[in-house]
């Protein structure tokens, strides 16, 4: 996706790997606030390029940070700046 997220945007990485593969890289270029993001397959590199994202779902019962919230073994690593949510 090219496009920045919107503050009510809730951001899904569901793109299955192989466990023992690399993964992917998604970059973002600049500061976002976003109302929840999801890791639920694969494994993910967040490159945050010095910027930050912030995830602001204030319910504990949607997280505004999730990783395998559906079970299965996904990843998550950020790089080269901040993620900041409200509950992980």
């Amino acid at each position: 996706m090219s496009a920045a997220p919107a503050a009510t945007s809730h951001v899904l990485f569901s793109r299955a790997t192989d466990p023992a593969g690399p993964g992917y890289a998604v970059s973002i270029g600049s500061s976002q606030i976003v109302d929840r993001l999801s890791v639920r397959q694969g494994k993910v590199t967040l490159d945050l390029t010095g910027a930050t994202v912030t995830a602001t779902n204030a319910s504990p019962a949607t997280p505004s940070i999730a990783v395998g919230e559906y079970g299965g073994a996904p990843t998550l690593t950020v790089v080269g700046g901040t993620l900041a949510g409200t509950h992980a």
